[in-house]
């Protein structure tokens, strides 16, 4: 299936595997599970993993607003041969009767014990979205380890997630995610987050993005920043074979040793960068070196600041989904500019003041 989201420009029409990204419903013929405390996000996860009664059905986990704790061991699911599509969608209403629009309102919290997250599902659509994943602290993937370990043949996409304060004594500090896909279809795709204030030991201080075939994968409208890596890639180290990345759209600065890292050829285009480590040939396009002025980061607040710059400027758009404090776009016949980054300036974009931009 191709994607939503489409981007225009000298690059042509790239897509990005992810499904109906600005709307809240849910697809009538999977199966639905509503999770609105720990206890009951974990008996979801076992539903949908190896034996479990879902494992081989569609299936949605709507998990409602709250903190979720993690009570040192991840939340985990484990599917190793099914070909269900598997969306854990998050930030609905309390009972899951529906799903406000703004910013996540769901926190999976690992007190700086365990990992966050675990899915591993190779052979599968995974796409998670609306979530904060935050103080995970482990070997590999500490906020989100997606695939890892696997021979992953199929795709996975992250919209409107924040991914904050997490470390790993290996790759991915933040994110670590293993795909792969047919050749008409993206094998990661990054939309609308935030991932800021991680760590690695080794590789990839904010994300860790290993492709093994398929379609251009993807990160945009994202912002990527203050995170670590004692190897390469502090913001996000993306390797693999067989495929290519496209970063566009997107606020990567203030990372150590370097914001991106790619170790197949890749575009960076439309995008605010202060460092590209040496690696593959990188073709960069309208990449500028700005300063973004984040607004308070010591509070985690990301957006940026007085910087004309970055206001529509980002990629050029015929649709896309909205920000990640869910401020669409506006409607547009035709081509448009978004802003760089994770957030839209509305300062700029609606005449709002700083106190009403979120």
């Amino acid at each position: 299936m191709r994607s939503a989201l489409s981007i225009r420009g000298r690059r042509g029409a790239l897509m990005i595997g992810l499904l109906a990204l600005a709307h809240p419903s849910r697809d009538a013929d999977a199966a639905f599970l509503c999770a609105t405390t720990a206890d009951e996000l974990r008996d979801a996860l076992a539903q949908v993993s190896d034996g479990g009664a879902y494992v081989d059905e569609d299936s949605v986990i709507a998990i409602g607003p709250g903190t979720f704790a993690t009570g040192g061991t991840p939340f985990r699911s484990e599917a190793l041969t099914t070909t269900a599509k598997l969306d854990i969608m998050a930030s609905w209403n309390p009972h899951c009767g529906g799903r406000p629009s703004g910013p996540p309102t769901t926190v999976l919290d690992a007190g700086g014990v365990g990992g966050v997250l675990v899915v591993k599902r190779p052979h599968a659509f995974v796409y998670l979205r609306r979530m904060v994943l935050q103080n995970g602290n482990a070997d590999v993937g500490a906020g989100l380890q997606v695939n890892y370990g696997t021979e992953s043949a199929y795709e996975v996409s992250l919209y409107q997630l924040i991914v904050r304060n997490n470390h790993a004594s290996g790759n991915g500090g933040g994110i670590y995610i293993a795909a792969s896909a047919p050749p008409d279809m993206g094998a990661i795709g990054i939309a609308s987050s935030l991932i800021v204030d991680n760590t690695s030991g080794s590789d990839g201080g904010g994300a860790y993005l290993v492709i093994s075939g398929g379609y251009t994968s993807i990160v945009n409208l994202t912002t990527v920043a203050s995170n670590t890596a004692v190897g390469t890639g502090g913001g996000i180290a993306a390797t693999g074979s067989a495929a290519t990345y496209d970063v566009s759209g997107v606020i990567a600065w203030g990372n150590t040793p370097a914001s991106l890292r790619f170790d197949v050829p890749s575009t960076v285009a439309s995008s605010d960068v202060d460092l590209i480590a040496p690696g593959a040939a990188v073709t960069t396009e309208e990449v500028v070196q700005l300063d973004p002025m984040f607004l308070d980061p010591a509070a985690g607040d990301y957006r940026f600041g007085n910087v004309p710059g970055l206001v529509g400027t980002g990629a050029p758009f015929n649709y896309v989904p909205a920000y990640l404090d869910d401020y669409p776009l506006p409607p547009t016949g035709g081509e448009y500019r978004a802003d760089m980054g994770a957030y839209t300036d509305v300062i700029f974009r609606y005449g709002d003041d700083g106190g009403s931009r979120l």
